[in-house]
């Protein structure tokens, strides 16, 4: 553990250069081609490489110079429907030529003084977290200044203490990306299987009969329960379901606890067990989960439409798998192509189409994937045990001895 006379506070401004970037998705014939990096690649991601499949665009000279990502540049997400979805960070570990910071992203370039991977750390604290969401400007989609990532406070010891809580810290993130990279595998396996069951039925005279197309809203409620400031006890308190608390198929965790009075503007939306939430900000990331009974009557953010299945007619797990199915992928994709900002409505959701058998064969299917799932979801499960042990190393090492005792801190 550091020792707290090497720890000093410090605005982020004055320890790291902050640069908004403005190049869009868009290809110009008098432009230099680009490699972009948007904020699909920087959403729930830990690191940027080269490895990765960016984007081509175009960008002026000018641009390619000020927006250029360099190793240990932090990328952080600037704007999302969202406030608790704001600064979520990836270190850049690796670069290639004319990589470029797209849209709706800040750089935050370290200092001679900061380490960037120490840097991406101090940005997942809960402290930092909870001054970035507080701040947030907007009604229907939030935003940060440069002059609010700026003023951030962060604690910071000397260089050389940064690169060993770094490293150390370095460890969990290797463990946690090996086990995402077997989850995916799974899941991968598990695609396979439904589109071979889909493909299998998909005509009368190969098992199919019965088997119909029909619209989501049709089957399912589109967030039936609101909570309204009408309806708010003042002294209630609830956990609150994050667009960042969904990923591939599972609700993750901690969920932060608010009462009524300091909830997010966006809290709105009352889950049950069953319901399917389905991300309508970057839909196309499968942020998709069904909500288990120990999630049941959470908020969710209005990021998420929620999908109450109509029991008699539709099965929650079928719909669960089918959202992860290439006939649902396309029709998510198709809608939200060309857009800076990849978004849906309540209203695409209630008008996808779902290929949909009778009830009984809906639950065999289920029980099939569900088998198919689970290795996934015990890779999810270690995922994140791993990252709650990491949060707890985290406060250990990013914070200084006597602000954790309660002394002296700001």
């Amino acid at each position: 553990m550091a020792v707290d006379e090497f720890w000093r506070e410090v605005r982020l401004g004055d320890v790291a250069e902050v640069v908004v970037s403005n190049v869009d998705k868009k290809s110009r014939v008098d432009e230099v081609p680009v490699h972009l990096c948007n904020y699909t690649d920087v959403y729930n991601a830990m690191a940027i490489r080269p490895t990765k499949s960016f984007m081509r665009a175009t960008a002026t000279p000018a641009e390619i110079q000020r927006f250029r990502l360099d190793v240990g540049d932090v990328v952080i997400t600037k704007d999302s429907e969202d406030p608790t979805d704001i600064a979520i960070p990836a270190l850049v570990e690796k670069t290639a030529p004319n990589l470029v910071c797209g849209y709706h992203l800040a750089i935050v370039r370290p200092g001679p003084n900061v380490n960037g991977r120490f840097l991406k750390y101090c940005f997942d604290l809960p402290k930092t977290r909870h001054y970035f969401a507080a701040r947030a400007n907007g009604a229907t989609r939030f935003g940060l200044t440069v002059r609010t990532i700026a003023e951030a406070k962060i604690q910071i010891p000397t260089l050389s203490e940064q690169e060993r809580i770094a490293e150390a810290l370095r460890s969990w993130d290797l463990a946690v990306e090996l086990l995402s990279t077997l989850s995916r595998a799974k899941r991968r396996q598990k695609h396979s299987l439904l589109q071979r069951i889909l493909g299998r039925y998909r005509h009368p005279g190969a098992g199919g009969a019965g088997w119909r197309t029909v619209r989501l809203g049709d089957v399912a409620a589109i967030n039936r329960a609101n909570l309204s400031a009408t309806n708010r006890d003042s002294d209630m308190t609830f956990r609150y379901i994050a667009l960042s608390n969904v990923v591939v198929g599972s609700i993750v965790g901690p969920l932060r606890e608010y009462s009524a009075s300091d909830a997010p503007t966006r809290a709105k939306r009352v889950v049950a067990h069953g319901d399917i939430l389905i991300s309508t900000v970057r839909p196309t990331l499968q942020g998709f989960a069904m909500v288990g009974r120990q999630h049941d009557e959470c908020i969710a953010s209005t990021g998420f439409a929620v999908a109450s299945p109509i029991r008699e007619v539709l099965d929650s797990r079928y719909l669960f798998h089918y959202m992860f199915s290439r006939q649902m992928q396309s029709q998510l994709h198709s809608l939200v192509v060309g857009s800076n900002y990849p978004a849906v409505t309540p209203m695409d959701v209630r008008r996808l189409r779902v290929y949909l058998p009778s009830l009984p064969v809906q639950r065999r299917v289920a029980e099939m994937l569900d088998s198919s799932e689970t290795g996934a979801f015990l890779a999810s499960e270690m995922i994140m045990n791993l990252k709650r042990q990491k949060r707890g190393l985290m406060q250990r090492l990013l914070v200084p001895r006597s602000q954790m005792l309660g002394v002296g801190g700001t």
